[in-house]
Parts: C-alpha cells; structure tokens; sequence
C-alpha cells in the first residue's frame, strides 16, 4: 500500500508541477470591456486584466544578479536594440513572437517601462491572465489600468494564431525540468509521513543500528543527484531566459529535499534484499533517555519517544550509533548497566538493520575480549 502511495504522490506532484501554473482569482470586475482581475497571496496584493494567449513571460526590472547571469552564461536574454528598455527590464520569456513584439513595437516598450515607473515590481503572464505585482500592496490606479490595458493591446494584436505551445522552444524545457526537480527533491516526503505513522501511532521501533553508517552514502548520494540535475538544467535550458530561475529555484528545493530523499532511497535499496544470515549479540545498556509526555491540553497529548544507548558484548556486533529507538515496555524493561539481545541483518552496502529487539532478565553480562 505504501509503495503504491508514494508513485501515485510523485506522480500528482509531476503533474502539478507540469500543468498548474496559473494564479488564482480573488474578485473580478469588468473595465473597458476587459475582465479585470485580483488576488491575495501572502498578503500581497496582485492585480491584473483577462488575457488568454500563448505568451508566458514574467518583466522584471534588471538587477546585478542578472547581469552576472547573462556574464557568465548560464542564462541568455533578449536584447531589444532600445538602450533605456534593455538596461531597465530583464525579459524572463523566450517565445519568438514575444521577442518580435518587444523588439518591433516601441509603444509596447514604452508603456512597460512606465509601468515599473509607476511602482510595478514584476509584470507577468500565466497564459490566462496579465498579472502586476506592485512594490507596495495597493490597488492600480484607473492610470495603471490604462497602462496595463495598452499592453496587452498591443501583445493581442501580435501574438501568434491559434494556441501554439510548441512554438516556445524553451517552455515545456522549463516546464519538464521543474516537474523533474520537484518529484526527485520529494521522493522522500512519503516515507517520511509512513516513517512518523509507524513510529508515533503503531509504535514501532527503527529499523537501522548505525545512524552514520546509514547517512554517509545517503548524503553522497544527495550531492551526487544534486550535481546531476543543476547540470542537467544548465545543459537543457542554455540558450534560455528562465535558466537562471529554474537554476535558484532547483538549488533551493533540492537543498533541502534532497537528504531525505537520499536517505530514503539508501533506505530502499539496502532493505530490498538482505544479504547475510540473522545474527544475534548481546549489547549493554550504558544510558537511556526519552522525551516526555507533551501536554497539549487536558485530552491531547504527544506519545513520547524513547531511546537507548547500547555497547557491543560480543565480537564482530555491529555499533549501534547514535542510539536506538525502541518501544515503551522495553524501554521500562531494559536496566542501565543489564543486557539486551538484538538479532539484526546486514543488507545491501553493508548496512546493519534490526530485526527483533530482546529484554531479558538474568542475563549473565559476557565480559569484552581483553578486559
């Protein structure tokens, strides 16, 4: 059940990423014949007009880090031949007739310009609407609106017939390398949630014995995929205005996905098929801990977690590092100082896992070889 659960999470989340990129709408009313249109997101203000076109772009005003962009060349932008337009708005769109438009029609340039001179953050379109983010959150002046409205005037008059997607070389590049970036950066989101389901509802104890064993190769994995996919997006959007931002955006999710998604996927492969016969060995119990019962309120309170800190008794018994999450009874049950018998296997890349955890009482402690 849980490995259907998870394809069918990266799936939703590849087809999210792939298909739902347009913004949502709060109200709307009608100017000059024209659906006007706005909506909140994280306290900002976003207003715009009705505009159904092939033509996804987001303008920016250029800044420094564009400019090193563009120097380095992990992102290429349009240059319009118009001085003033060029060194003023970045143009994150790669659509030949965006481009013919921006370089043919100085009202177009001009009325963008004086858009971002009247306080426009960023100018955008999802393909069903022309957005403005302004700098403060304010509602557009009927000046603005004039503005707007002059823009898409012009980007309606020139835009491409029929809805041709296809004609964009960039677009579904883009499209398909977030949707990749997404779903690798959130394999492990899933078991994740089975992992906290397992551990805090039915109460079961980890399944590894060595914590570092474990994250050393999952946190080379990590940075190998990390690698990996950064260069893929290089190589697949080079030419591109939207390199530079699938770039950022792809470092930042992976940053922070991709070593639970490591140590996920390390987890699979070494727990597919176990490698060596059931060994037992006998541990002493050198420290014990746990974290509490946390109240919420008079009926609501978190079920702790318990812990164990073991040292190996007999030969050749694999470290059990940091320490060992275990239930409730044979937290009470173990004593500090007495033994415990833990029967484990060793899976792919010699990983150590646990198999069944025993307290028993009367145990003879066998003291280390050389002591």
């Amino acid at each position: 059940m849980w490995v259907l659960a998870r394809f069918a999470f990266l799936g939703l989340v590849f087809l999210y990423r792939a298909c739902w990129r347009r913004q949502g709408v709060d109200q709307s009313t009608l100017y000059r014949g024209t659906r006007r249109v706005t909506f909140t997101k994280n306290d900002k203000l976003y207003w715009g007009l009705e505009f159904k076109t092939p033509l996804i772009f987001t303008l920016t005003r250029e800044d420094g880090w564009d400019r090193g962009w563009k120097f380095f060349g992990l992102t290429t932008e349009l240059q319009t031949g118009d001085r003033a337009f060029d060194q003023t708005v970045y143009v994150a769109g790669d659509h030949p007739a965006l481009h013919r438009l921006l370089a043919g029609e100085a009202e177009l340039r001009r009325r963008i310009v004086g858009l971002f001179d009247r306080g426009a953050r960023r100018i955008f379109s999802d393909g069903a609407h022309l957005w403005v983010e302004p700098t403060e959150s304010a509602h557009a002046s009927d000046q603005d609106l004039a503005e707007l409205l002059g823009i898409r005037g012009v980007l309606q008059r020139g835009e491409p017939s029929g809805y041709r997607w296809f004609s964009d070389p960039f677009l579904l590049k883009a499209i398909a390398v977030e949707a990749l970036v997404w779903t690798v950066a959130l394999y492990g989101a899933p078991a994740q949630i089975e992992q906290l389901y397992r551990s805090h509802v039915l109460g079961e104890e980890q399944h590894f014995l060595d914590l570092w064993t474990l994250l050393r190769p999952s946190l080379l994995l990590a940075a190998g995929v990390f690698v990996a996919l950064m260069g893929l997006v290089v190589v697949v959007l080079r030419g591109s205005s939207r390199g530079h931002r699938v770039i950022l955006e792809g470092a930042l999710v992976l940053g922070i996905c991709l070593p639970l998604s490591g140590l996920q996927a390390i987890t699979d492969y070494s727990r597919a098929q176990y490698l060596s016969a059931p060994r037992q060995d006998v541990y002493r119990v050198i420290g014990k801990w746990n974290t509490g019962i946390k109240w919420r309120n008079r009926d609501n309170w978190r079920r702790p977690s318990y812990y164990l800190i073991l040292e190996p008794r007999t030969d050749g018994a694999p470290l059990v590092q940091p320490y060992l999450k275990v239930n409730s009874s044979d937290y009470y049950d173990a004593k500090e100082g007495g033994a415990v018998k833990i029967t484990s296997r060793v899976g792919r890349l010699n990983i150590p896992w646990l198999v069944r955890l025993e307290v028993p009482s009367g145990w003879p402690l066998p003291s280390r070889r050389g002591n």
